[in-house]
């Protein structure tokens, strides 16, 4: 024992510089070990798109594959679009995006600063695409942004942010913020001197959304629906389903027609995107033909039923 302490004496300077150098290279080692799983982490959030069979080809959802070479170009579309957002090109970005989207959500540049560039696009984001639904032209893509851990030293689970993105090859545009297209209806019904139009339609990943007209041509003022029920306004799907509409989003005072007048309606409708089920007609079943006699709870109890064929 006394031989061992005399050696460490002697020898003090050596032994704490030997324990000193195997400290740092197993701290070395340790943060090589983590460089490499993070960077590792930060490759897998990409698709590395030189490698053509990783390319999203295949629907997540129906299991339907697209071609590569469309499938190579609506990615490098959603590519540049991400590209231009993290490299603060705002104004190129909006550029990207169709009409039918502006004119639904982001009408003017601001609008899309607010409403998406800024909520996403707090620092540069990874991503990770994959393939969702396509239909008629519109090819949809389920994407998912993450903060960059490696650069933040976080991990990434705080900084996810996932949205659809379509593709319109027509335009060869971008809808995002998960509207998926816009469709024109103009069909139009009248009953009673009620006068119904759908004019247009909104679909989302959530819901579709119905742009309609109601002209009252009666000697009366009438209200479209009483909402006395949640279920009386609604959509008949072409699987015969029955989609609930969201009336409550609708003011009370905007549910009253004077004679002679026309409101506009958005009427959203509770049917989760799908092309293979289309919505065919949409019912208002709770009309009352004169407010007047309904305040005063001297009208008869049944109601017009108004459907709408699409």
């Amino acid at each position: 024992m006394n031989k061992i302490i005399r050696y460490f004496n002697q020898n003090r300077k050596k032994i704490i510089l030997g324990v000193a150098i195997i400290v740092s290279i197993i701290i070395f080692i340790q943060i090589l070990n983590q460089m490499a799983k993070n960077q590792k982490e930060k490759n897998n959030t990409m698709i590395p798109q030189e490698d053509l069979s990783d390319l999203p080809i295949q629907s997540m959802i129906t299991a339907e594959t697209v071609d590569k070479e469309t499938t190579q170009e609506n990615v490098n579309l959603v590519e540049q679009f991400i590209n231009l957002c993290n490299q603060g090109n705002s104004k190129e970005a909006y550029n990207m995006l169709s009409e039918e989207c502006k004119t639904a959500l982001f009408s003017t540049e601001e609008q899309f600063l607010k409403g998406y560039y800024n909520i996403i696009f707090t620092q540069t984001k990874l991503y990770g695409i994959q393939n969702f639904r396509n239909t008629s032209g519109y090819y949809t893509y389920q994407v998912k942004f993450y903060n960059d851990a490696l650069a933040t030293g976080k991990m990434q689970e705080s900084g996810i942010y996932q949205d659809y993105i379509t593709i319109d090859k027509k335009q060869n545009k971008l809808n995002i913020n998960s509207f998926i297209r816009k469709q024109e209806c103009n069909k139009t019904v009248e009953e009673n001197g009620i006068q119904i139009t759908v004019l247009s339609k909104e679909v989302y990943k959530e819901h579709e959304k119905y742009n309609i007209l109601v002209k009252n041509n009666t000697q009366k003022t009438i209200l479209i629906d009483t909402k006395k029920s949640t279920q009386s306004v609604y959509a008949i799907g072409s699987d015969n389903g029955r989609y609930d509409s969201f009336m409550s989003e609708i003011a009370d005072n905007w549910l009253r027609i004077e004679k002679g007048f026309t409101k506009n309606y958005q009427l959203k409708i509770n049917k989760i995107y799908n092309p293979s089920v289309t919505i065919r007609a949409i019912c208002f079943s709770d009309i009352v033909t004169d407010e007047e006699m309904y305040k005063n709870e001297v009208e008869s109890k049944e109601r017009l039923k108004i459907t709408i064929n699409l």
